[in-house]
């Protein structure tokens, strides 16, 4: 079933028709074009079923019946009607990495942001999904990435003989590295030429089988400095023990997951500065978030400096420290 927010966009009937025909049995999928995202329905996947690869993991997502032993997450979604959704918010495929005549090329597509939102202890909560992948080259959580569209291949279905793609064949959705041209989303960096860089981070992952919706959303770019009716913008300067602990990444995925603009920076005085603009009900969390600090740090003073509403924000970004 294909569930679309009729509150959110209208979709074409011959859109809603390929949508809806390419995934009967499929879990539910959510699309938000104003928004510019898509989201469905997954759930945990085991971690360690074969000792030999020492906890590497291969994919984000996957299908039942693709490499369900090397990924996050495993879901019912119909890999055609994801394709479709991710299409009906504007993106156009890109192509899958690949290797030709000794030069290996990285994947190349529109840009999407991957989030996770599951419910613990009776609350909702939401992360970015690097902050559940470990990058074994830093020992660290991975650096939020924005992950190319590449859209699979085409090929043509065994059994019916008719044209699809093949993930649809392969069930496998969202990957790590750039063995696996089948893929709808693949990693863009370098580092995803190494099919073993990448494990599980199981201190932060949810359980095993913990049913959770993963959401895909097109990046916010720059935009016109004026604050719109409902937005609010802050620019902070943060004292304390706010340099070396993380900060400036922790302010980041916050602002990532509550969809705000702006930017996180250090200065030469050891404090941290940063601008952030969003809905009024978001940026109070994100002020909530920054006020206490992630583990390690300790905010002592923060203070609030005139902004300038005329700068353009893009999605939130941590800029290079203030000489």
């Amino acid at each position: 079933m294909l569930l679309l927010l009729p509150r959110l966009f209208t979709i074409p009937p011959f859109v809603a028709l390929a949508l809806v025909s390419a995934a009967p049995d499929s879990s539910t999928l959510q699309v938000d074009q104003a928004a510019g995202q898509v989201s469905f329905d997954a759930r945990v996947a085991r971690q360690g079923v074969y000792e030999q690869l020492k906890g590497v993991i291969e994919y984000i997502a996957c299908c039942r019946g693709g490499k369900e032993y090397e990924t996050l997450f495993v879901s019912d979604a119909d890999p055609l009607a994801l394709r479709e959704a991710l299409v009906s918010i504007g993106l156009e495929p890109g192509s899958p990495a690949r290797q030709e005549g000794g030069h290996e090329s990285l994947p190349r597509g529109p840009p999407i942001r991957i989030f996770v939102s599951w419910k613990q202890d009776g609350r909702t909560r939401q992360s970015a999904v690097e902050d559940f992948i470990t990058d074994t080259a830093t020992g660290k959580a991975m650096t939020p990435v924005e992950w190319a569209f590449t859209g699979s291949q085409p090929a043509r279905h065994p059994e019916t003989g008719e044209m699809t793609f093949k993930a649809v064949l392969t069930r496998n959705l969202i990957s790590l590295h750039h063995l696996d041209p089948s893929v709808l989303v693949q990693n863009p960096l370098e580092a995803g030429r190494d099919d073993g860089r990448y494990q599980a981070r199981l201190e932060s992952l949810p359980a095993e089988g913990t049913p959770i919706t993963l959401i895909l959303r097109i990046p916010r770019r720059e935009e016109a400095g004026s604050i719109a009716p409902g937005e609010r913008r802050i620019h902070w300067v943060v004292r304390g023990r706010v340099q070396g602990v993380g900060f400036r990444a922790f302010t980041q995925r916050t602002a990532l997951i509550l969809d705000l603009r702006g930017w996180v920076r250090n200065l030469p005085s050891g404090e941290v500065e940063l601008v952030a603009q969003g809905p009024e009900g978001a940026l109070k969390e994100f002020e909530e978030k920054i006020t206490r600090g992630p583990r390690g740090s300790k905010v002592e003073h923060i203070e609030a400096l005139e902004t300038a509403a005329e700068e353009k924000l893009g999605e939130f970004t941590i800029r290079p420290s203030s000489e």
